[in-house]
């Protein structure tokens, strides 16, 4: 039975990082996240991240720290995982179903209707995204270097793993529609399509 309050994923994602991270300030968890988390999980705001820590520091799993020595402002306060936290964490990786990922895929929505623009719109979004995907995994490459040999970064790894051949099949799956948009295209317009057979 659950011994604490259900929190938001996006808290257990900042948990997560000050698990790994150890003492931290809001910067330095969203820069944290934005090399690590983002290739499969969460790309975070600033704001996002502060109101996260501020629902931790309520609940008594984050403990702020209040940096004396530094002038600059995004290094005054420090944060970092309580016993409380860390029991927290252990909890909600202790499901056995944390729910199923939703994805949400802004290229496969504009060639979902793809028929309402042109076949050079669709060529050059996909194209886009097949580079923005190739340069992820370039950055993915990069982040497992050492960690694979480094014990306490094998879960890590293997997540990084994971992550990198889930880019690569949305990349080959990408490139097999830029290679059949001649022929979706030929097609014409599917919505007017429908219309005309509902009259």
């Amino acid at each position: 039975m659950p011994t604490t309050t259900p929190l938001p994923r996006t808290a257990v994602a900042v948990m997560a990082i000050l698990y790994y991270g150890g003492t931290m300030s809001g910067y330095e968890i969203r820069q944290w996240a934005l090399r690590s988390l983002a290739h499969f999980y969460w790309t975070p705001a600033q704001s996002q991240i502060y109101r996260e820590l501020t629902r931790l520091v309520d609940l008594g799993h984050v403990e702020r720290l209040h940096d004396q020595t530094s002038d600059e402002p995004q290094r005054t306060v420090r944060h970092t995982l309580t016993t409380s936290g860390r029991a927290a964490l252990t909890e909600w990786a202790s499901e056995r179903d944390n729910g199923s990922p939703q994805l949400k895929h802004p290229i496969a929505l504009q060639l979902f209707v793809g028929g309402l623009g042109s076949i050079e719109t669709s060529r050059h979004a996909l194209e886009r995204h097949v580079q923005r995907t190739e340069d992820r995994l370039a950055d993915l490459e990069a982040l497992t270097i050492g960690l694979e040999d480094h014990e306490p970064s094998r879960f890590a790894f293997a997540v990084a793993e994971w992550a990198t051949a889930i880019h690569r099949a949305d990349r080959e799956g990408a490139l097999a529609v830029i290679d059949a948009l001649d022929t979706l295209y030929k097609g014409g317009d599917p919505g007017a399509t429908a219309h005309e057979s509902q009259e």
